[in-house]
């Protein structure tokens, strides 16, 4: 194998890995928004929770969890 040859297989190498690179970048990318739109959605159940329970709060008599008063 000569010189040229050599440099043109390097050449296709480190294309590939700059192709490899980009492609894990990208990927871990999305990962993380997806997950951050997991987080999002798992935040706001519980603070709709929460808020649920604040209203709720008092609201029923002992003996009978759940009913109004």
């Amino acid at each position: 194998m000569n010189e040229e040859q050599l440099e043109i297989k390097m050449a296709r190498i480190v294309d590939q890995m700059e192709s490899l690179i980009t492609d894990i970048i990208l990927i871990s990318l999305k990962k993380i928004n997806m997950e951050n739109q997991l987080l999002q959605e798992l935040q706001e159940i519980r603070l709709e929770d929460r808020e649920e329970e604040f209203y709720n709060f008092g609201k029923t008599e002992s003996g009978h969890p759940g009913e109004e008063t």
